[in-house]
């Protein structure tokens, strides 16, 4: 990490305090909170949306981009990589409109 002893004097020495404040090395449970409104919800983990679920997403922008006969091999891999990662970056590709998509191809 390049920028590690900056980033050690700017975050070096902050702490949380408070109900709520728990170590960043433990998950905080929703059972020591003394507030009763307080309730931690749990994100899914991949395997309990289903793989399936994922691979839907990737599966539509890879059709989409088969249809991009124009589209060079290199370009295309980047696209691919870029939205294997991340679930986000895969809706807004498909919500893009097909001009603004190419732009953003060429832009990666």
């Amino acid at each position: 990490m390049p920028y590690y002893h900056e980033l050690c004097r700017i975050f070096g020495d902050t702490s949380s305090t408070g109900v709520h404040a728990h170590p960043s090395n433990k998950v905080p449970s929703g059972s020591d909170s003394s507030d009763p409104e307080f309730k931690i919800i749990d994100e899914p983990e991949v395997g309990e949306m289903g793989i399936g679920a994922l691979a839907a997403g990737m599966k539509e922008c890879q059709a989409l981009l088969n249809t991009m006969e124009d589209l060079d091999e290199d370009s295309y891999n980047k696209v691919l990589e870029k939205l294997h990662g991340d679930v986000l970056w895969r809706q807004m590709f498909l919500d893009m409109p097909e001009k603004r998509r190419i732009a953003w191809i060429k832009k990666l």
